[in-house]
């Protein structure tokens, strides 16, 4: 996938990215684009924030409006649109938990 990425993370990300596509989220090419990530928190109801800490990029997906059912998740990753791929899945798989 990446230089920077371990074929852990590698096995990890492409997980992910079956899951995002399971979940109904349409992804591009080869690598992950951040736009259509992005695309994805706001159409599912939320925002999100991305930091770096200790060379790591670490996403959080929060509510837009605060009490409203919408997804949340956190996530870890090498690259800005990795750590939101993971912060995605963890919502929409949080969300989906929460509606069974």
């Amino acid at each position: 996938m990446t230089s920077d990425s371990t074929r852990r993370e590698d096995t990890a990300l492409r997980a992910v990215r079956e899951a995002l596509t399971r979940m109904g989220v349409t992804l591009g090419g080869h690598e992950l684009e951040l736009q259509t990530l992005a695309s994805a928190v706001y159409q599912h109801g939320g925002t999100y924030g991305i930091d770096i800490g200790g060379g790591s990029y670490h996403a959080e997906i929060l509510p837009v409006v605060s009490g409203k059912d919408t997804p949340q998740g956190m996530g870890v990753g090498w690259t800005p649109a990795v750590a939101l791929a993971f912060a995605l899945i963890d919502a929409l798989a949080e969300d989906a938990d929460d509606g069974q």
